[in-house]
C-alpha cells in the first residue's frame, strides 16, 4: 500500500503567519513604549536653573557647589543671582528658575500655592555684627543707630524687619540696604554702626568680620524667646573659640537665631531631578559642621511647606533602587521604561 506523503508546504506558510503575527505584535509594543516614553514621562532637562541670592552670599556660594556636583552627572546647574529669597519667589512663581533656594519661614502653605519644597539643606545663621564700643546686648540697644539690613526683597531685611517689629522699634532705626560685600567697607568709614547678614559661619565675609578690630559680634541673650515666638527661626549657639583657636574667637559663646535654606520648586519639577538635586544636596551640605551634625541636612524638617512627593520617597527610602548601581542616565532611561 502507497504511503501517504504530506505537503512540505503547508507547515511553513503557518509558521510565516504565527511569526508575521509575533512580529507586528512586537512592533507594536514597542510603539507603545515609544510613544510613552515621549508622551508620559519626558527625560529630564540637561540645563537647569537655580536661583540663588547676592554675590557672596550662602546662597550663591552653596549654588556653585551644587553645580560642581551635577555637572559630574551630566546635568548643567545654572546659579542665577538675585536680591535674595523674596525676589527668588517672584521669579519661581513666573517661570524664571526652576528651584530655588529660599529661607525658611517666608513662605507657608497659604502663601506657596503650587510650590513644593524638596527640603531644608543648612542652617542660615543670622549675624549681627557691631562696631566694638557700642556693645549692645539687645536689639533694642540699636534705637537711633544705622543699621545695613541688606538688600531689598531679602530675608536678611525681613528677618530684620520681624525683629524690629516685635520689639516696637521699626520706626526707631536708620536702616541702609547694603550688599554682603560692601559692609566691610562700609564699617571702615564710618557709614553704619551695625549690620544684620544672612551668611554661612564659611562665608569669607563672615570670617572677615569675626577677625576685624574694632568690630563685633553681638550674642543675641533672648535667642530661645525668638525662636518660641517665631517658629521659623531656630536657636543656635557658636562656640567659644570654634573660628579661630589660637585667638580664641569668638572669646565667649554667641547665641545666635538662624532660619533653614530650603530648596523649594514647582510641581512640574522632573521627578529625577529632584532626586539628584538631593543627592547633590547630601554631599554638599550632610556632613558635619559649626551647627550641624552628620547627616542633619538635606532634611524634610524646618521647610514650612509642602513637601515633594518624590523627596517625600526620597527621605523614607533613599534614592531610587537603579540610581544606586547604574549611572544616572542608564538608571533614568531604564525607570523610565
Amino acid at each position: 500500500m502507497a504511503s501517504r506523503q504530506s505537503n512540505p508546504r503547508s507547515k511553513p506558510f503557518g509558521s510565516r503567519i504565527g511569526l508575521g503575527l509575533v512580529g507586528s505584535a512586537l512592533v507594536l509594543v514597542a510603539l507603545g513604549f515609544g510613544i510613552a516614553i515621549l508622551s508620559i514621562n519626558p527625560a529630564p532637562p540637561r540645563h537647569i536653573v537655580l536661583l540663588t541670592g547676592e554675590v557672596g552670599g550662602a546662597y550663591e556660594i552653596v549654588g556653585r557647589r551644587y553645580a560642581e556636583v551635577l555637572a559630574q552627572y551630566g546635568v548643567e546647574l545654572e546659579v542665577r543671582h538675585t536680591a535674595g529669597s523674596l525676589e527668588n519667589l517672584k521669579l519661581l512663581r513666573s517661570g524664571e528658575g526652576d528651584l530655588a533656594l529660599m529661607q525658611g519661614g517666608l513662605i507657608d502653605e497659604r502663601t506657596a500655592s503650587g510650590l513644593y519644597s524638596i527640603g531644608s539643606v543648612f542652617f542660615e545663621p543670622i549675624w549681627i555684627f557691631h562696631r566694638a564700643d557700642i556693645k549692645p546686648k539687645l536689639l533694642t540697644d540699636l534705637r537711633g543707630l544705622r543699621v545695613s539690613v541688606g538688600l531689598p526683597d531679602s530675608g536678611t531685611e525681613e528677618v530684620a524687619t520681624v525683629g524690629f517689629q516685635l520689639n516696637r522699634m521699626s520706626d526707631e532705626v536708620e536702616t541702609r540696604n547694603l550688599p554682603v560685600d560692601a559692609v566691610e567697607s562700609a564699617f571702615g568709614e564710618g557709614e553704619i554702626d551695625a549690620a544684620f547678614l544672612s551668611a554661612s559661619v564659611a562665608s569669607p565675609v563672615v570670617g572677615r568680620l569675626l577677625m576685624a578690630e574694632g568690630i563685633d559680634l553681638m550674642s543675641m541673650q533672648r535667642a530661645e524667646a525668638y525662636a518660641r515666638l517665631d517658629t521659623s527661626l531656630t536657636r543656635l549657639v557658636l562656640p567659644q573659640g570654634v573660628v579661630d583657636l589660637a585667638n580664641n574667637l569668638p572669646a565667649e559663646d554667641k547665641q545666635l537665631i538662624a532660619t533653614a535654606a530650603n530648596l523649594v520648586t514647582r510641581q512640574d519639577f522632573h521627578p529625577a531631578l529632584v532626586d539628584l538635586m538631593l543627592i547633590a544636596a547630601t554631599e554638599v551640605n550632610g556632613g558635619v559642621g559649626v551647627f550641624a551634625n552628620k547627616g542633619d541636612f538635606p532634611t524634610a524638617r524646618y521647610t514650612g511647606v509642602r513637601l515633594h512627593k518624590e523627596a517625600r520617597r526620597f527621605y523614607d527610602y533613599g534614592p531610587p533602587f537603579l540610581r544606586r548601581y547604574l549611572p544616572f542616565w542608564a538608571a533614568t532611561q531604564l525607570d523610565r521604561l
